[in-house]
């Protein structure tokens, strides 16, 4: 099972050198929703706030990805993660795209990415956000069908 991948980066950051190991049961993932399971005897969920049965919130961002944390049940907050590129993505999707490559991107985030990358790349084909993980696998076997890699 691979965690999703704002999970993983919450572990690495808050429990990178754990002092204590405590019992895990009933470990479960939904891909792109949410993970939940028992620590301790401690009922933790972490995902979305669908995953997590609670409402939308109104005031959250829809420029930064969220996970959600709920222990017991209770909601307790939330998790908020900005995009970041390295410096060298910008001239990279340039160059490949100057050298004749078509470039699509499939991602599982909001769209606040999108005209930052539309300026990059000067296209507006091929950028598909808000994608659940079989989307994007069908996403990257549909173009596969078409003969692009």
């Amino acid at each position: 099972m691979h965690p999703h991948i704002l999970f993983s980066r919450i572990l690495s950051k808050y429990l990178s050198a754990p002092q204590q190991q405590f019992p895990i049961m009933q470990l479960k993932e939904e891909s792109g929703k949410g993970i939940s399971g028992f620590v301790d005897g401690v009922y933790l969920q972490l995902g979305s706030r669908s995953y997590l049965g609670l409402a939308s919130d109104q005031f959250s961002s829809k420029k930064t990805s969220e996970v959600v944390v709920s222990i017991d049940g209770k909601f307790y907050g939330a998790f908020h993660f900005e995009t970041s590129y390295r410096n060298s993505s910008t001239s990279l999707l340039q160059k490949l795209k100057k050298d004749g490559y078509q470039i699509s991107i499939v991602s599982g985030d909001y769209n606040f990415e999108q005209s930052h990358l539309q300026k990059i790349l000067n296209q507006k084909e091929g950028l598909l956000f808000e994608q659940k993980p079989i989307d994007k696998l069908n996403a990257i076997k549909e173009k596969q069908n078409c003969g692009k890699k």
